[in-house]
């Protein structure tokens, strides 16, 4: 993993808890703490080894701006050309036709604002993480995608008993994290 600044020593950690500070809230910019209300980076430090930093000014924001317009023509695509009959059929609709038209126009905002947070989510972990090539970035969205999107969405779908919209959903969020990482790894 690499490190994108040095870490504080034990004893600077030691110092700063007993001046009341949160060795979190570390700016290595400046040498000492930052606010805690206005973190730029914060680090998990166990044992004294900076394990993980989340470094909100290191984020490459063209990348994210381009996942989510990425994202966004994905699902699009995803939804109602390639798999736009199924997709109704598994909600009961007689055609994508109906079935877009029964769907309320604010849930595109909300699928807008989550593909913001999963775009930046992704980046911020990415950073954290040192992916930084292609190749990484696959391998960080194949995990995601496994461990996280379909361990939490698989569970719902199985209790609904609706396997065809599962395999479509899952499918396309599988899918989608992956491109994102590759872009994200790959613009660094």
């Amino acid at each position: 993993m690499r490190q994108l600044c040095k870490s504080p020593t034990s004893k600077q950690i030691q110092r700063w808890a007993t001046n009341g500070h949160n060795a979190s809230h570390y700016s290595p910019a400046a040498g000492k703490p930052s606010s805690p209300l206005m973190p730029i980076s914060s680090k998990l430090i166990f044992k004294g080894e900076n394990i993980m930093e989340l470094n909100f000014g290191n984020l490459n924001w063209l990348a994210i701006i381009a996942c989510i317009i990425v994202g966004q023509i994905f699902l699009t695509v995803w939804f109602l050309v390639i798999f736009g009959e199924p997709w109704a059929k598994a909600y009961g609709a007689a055609d994508k036709k109906q079935h877009t038209a029964e769907i309320p126009s604010y849930t595109y905002g909300i699928g807008l604002v989550c593909m913001i947070l999963l775009s930046f989510g992704l980046a911020l972990f990415q950073q954290a993480t040192g992916v930084d090539t292609l190749e990484s970035g696959i391998t960080f969205g194949i995990m995601i995608a496994i461990f996280f999107a379909i361990a939490t969405a698989l569970p719902g779908y199985a209790f609904q008993k609706r396997w065809s919209t599962a395999i479509l959903a899952i499918g396309s969020q599988t899918v989608l994290i992956i491109i994102l990482s590759a872009i994200l790894g790959a613009w660094q």
